[in-house]
């Protein structure tokens, strides 16, 4: 799990390094609600950066800031060659189905 695009890209680095090809699929996981997602995270060990979280609750739309952030993540991973991702849902599937509009993928 990751919230950085660069983390995602560093730890394809890694694999490579060790000379595994296989292809690999970035998760997304919207930061939405994002107090729950962020507790979730930690612990998992992946680190929520605090700008995401204080662009989230500083907000006056937390849905749509993390959708955006989403999206964000996802065209910042597809300009370094990215190509598949996995949103996860969470039992929200209706604000998955807004990246995917918003990423013009539905």
């Amino acid at each position: 799990m990751f919230f950085v695009p660069e983390r995602f890209r560093e730890y394809i680095s890694a694999v490579r390094a060790r000379g595994c090809g296989i292809d690999v699929v970035a998760g997304i996981m919207p930061l939405h609600p994002a107090e729950r997602i962020a507790g979730f995270a930690e612990r998992c060990g992946a680190h929520v950066p605090p700008q995401l979280l204080e662009r989230i609750t500083h907000s006056d739309d937390s849905r749509s800031t993390a959708i955006d952030i989403a999206v964000e993540q996802i065209h910042a991973l597809q300009e370094h060659g990215t190509t598949r991702f996995h949103l996860y849902t969470l039992n929200r599937p209706g604000i998955v189905r807004a990246i995917t509009e918003r990423l013009d993928l539905s």
